[in-house]
């Protein structure tokens, strides 16, 4: 089952499912998903959806802690690589080439949804 068709069945199967593998309802995510759409353009990407990433943030922060480089990458704690590019400014002039490269990326986007959602949850 590829990720998309998981969360369309997340969304559109047994509300009960959406609210044990999200921690909310189905009204609540959809309405967090658009919200991040709109006030925030975040959008769907070539092959990933707004949902799909929401999703798996949402699925993510139940197991790990995602960390800057002064943690260890140990059990439940998820820090980017040292020694490799990690911030999204760095990505402009070059895309990521390596796996390490790519998990710094997605983990500077991941950190770039959190402090935005801290931030809604502020406002």
């Amino acid at each position: 089952m590829t990720g998309h068709e998981f969360t369309l069945e997340l969304l559109h199967r047994n509300p009960l499912q959406c609210l044990e593998v999200l921690h909310m309802s189905r009204e609540s995510f959809v309405w967090l998903c658009a919200h991040f759409r709109v006030n925030y353009a975040l959008k769907d990407s070539k092959h990933v959806s707004v949902e799909e990433k929401m999703a798996m943030f949402f699925m993510m922060i139940d197991k790990y802690y995602l960390c800057d480089a002064a943690y260890a990458n140990i059990r439940g704690f998820m820090a980017p690589y040292r020694d490799v590019r990690y911030w999204l400014g760095d990505f402009h002039r070059r895309r990521a080439l390596t796996n390490k490269e790519k998990f710094n990326h997605a983990h500077a986007i991941l950190r770039n949804v959190i402090k935005r959602a801290f931030g809604v949850l502020k406002a």
